[in-house]
C-alpha cells in the first residue's frame, strides 16, 4: 500500500468515526504533533484517536494538499 493510499484510509477512518481503523493506519514507533495535544508517540497516538472518535457525534475531514517526504506525509 502506497503512502498516499495510507492517509486516504486514515481520513476515511476518521470521518467515519472509525478509531480502530485510524489506528490501523500508524506504525508502532509513529509521532504525532498538533498545538492541542503536543507531541505524541506509539501507542499515545492512536489512544489519542480512539478517544477522540469514541467520544464525538460527527467529524468532518477533508484530505487536500498532501506532501510525501521519504516516512512522513
Amino acid at each position: 500500500m502506497s503512502h498516499a493510499d495510507t492517509i486516504i484510509r486514515l481520513y476515511a477512518a476518521l470521518d467515519s468515526l472509525d478509531g480502530e481503523g485510524m489506528a490501523a493506519c500508524y506504525a508502532p514507533n509513529a509521532r504525532f504533533e498538533d498545538p492541542v495535544f503536543g507531541v505524541l508517540t506509539g501507542p499515545r497516538v492512536v489512544g489519542m484517536w480512539r478517544m477522540l472518535t469514541g467520544a464525538s457525534n460527527g467529524i468532518d475531514a477533508e484530505v487536500t494538499d498532501v506532501t510525501f517526504d521519504r516516512d512522513r506525509a
